[in-house]
């Protein structure tokens, strides 16, 4: 009897006489089932990661309550619309007290009562975060809006220290053409004419065309009148109601 071939996937496969096809091809059919078996595991697997994955994506896109309190807050922040800012970082506040944002609403909290006049709670809460967090990211703003809302209350004594501050950590900061007219003004009332002069003085050298620039020309006046120097004083007394842009 002649041999017989038969292609497969595998190649060719002989069929002598008397010999059995199906026991040569048996090990081809478990290797075959294997490698299928192997392939759909891998499949179930795969389906199985994604939808964790999904699941998990579709969980971190929900908003907490915390995080929807604050972005209501802020809302309301950046509209300058102040005392719906200020009741709304309160509820935040007073609902998340551990929250990471904590500090940076007891801020904004502290901005929104200043921005609308209440003084008084504006500092408290910048004093708060100044306590809370000594070296927070917003403590350069923190310690300049301490200092004026102290200075703007009348309260000098924590005003003198908290300028001070601020200008010993940020000695070339734009916020000091505000920050030195202010120390200026608080030596005035203090009485203390040099200390007065050198601030002023110090104000216009850094910034000669910052906003308080005829502050500080007006306060150095002063300064050298209280110094017993009327005729230098006269001169800037002049120089100011000269200048048809001043913003006195």
């Amino acid at each position: 009897m002649s041999t017989i071939t038969r292609f497969t996937y595998r190649g060719q496969i002989k069929l002598e006489p008397g010999g059995s096809a199906y026991t040569r091809l048996k090990p081809l059919r478990f290797v075959f089932r294997a490698v299928l078996g192997l392939i759909l595991y891998i499949l179930i697997a795969a389906i199985i990661l994604l939808a964790n994955h999904i699941t998990q994506a579709g969980e971190s896109d929900q908003v907490s309550p915390a995080d929807d309190q604050y972005a209501v807050a802020a809302g309301h922040y950046s509209q300058k619309q102040w005392e719906l800012a200020a009741e709304e970082f309160t509820t935040f506040l007073e609902n998340f007290p551990q929250h990471p944002k904590t500090p940076e609403g007891v801020y904004y909290l502290g901005e929104s009562f200043l921005q609308s006049g209440s003084l008084e709670n504006a500092q408290k809460r910048f004093e708060q975060y100044l306590s809370e967090n000594p070296e927070g990211k917003l403590r350069r703003e923190a310690t300049f809006r301490a200092a004026e809302t102290a200075y703007l209350s009348g309260n000098y004594k924590l005003a003198k220290q908290r300028l001070l501050d601020f200008k010993t950590e940020n000695p070339k900061d734009n916020l000091c053409a505000f920050v030195l007219p202010y120390l200026g003004n608080i030596a005035l009332a203090e009485k203390d004419s040099k200390a007065a002069a050198d601030a002023f003085r110090t104000g216009l050298e850094q910034f000669p065309h910052g906003r308080l620039q005829d502050n500080c020309r007006l306060g150095l006046a002063r300064a050298l009148a209280m110094q017993g120097k009327p005729y230098e004083a006269g001169e800037i007394y002049q120089a100011l109601a000269a200048k048809p842009a001043s913003r006195l």
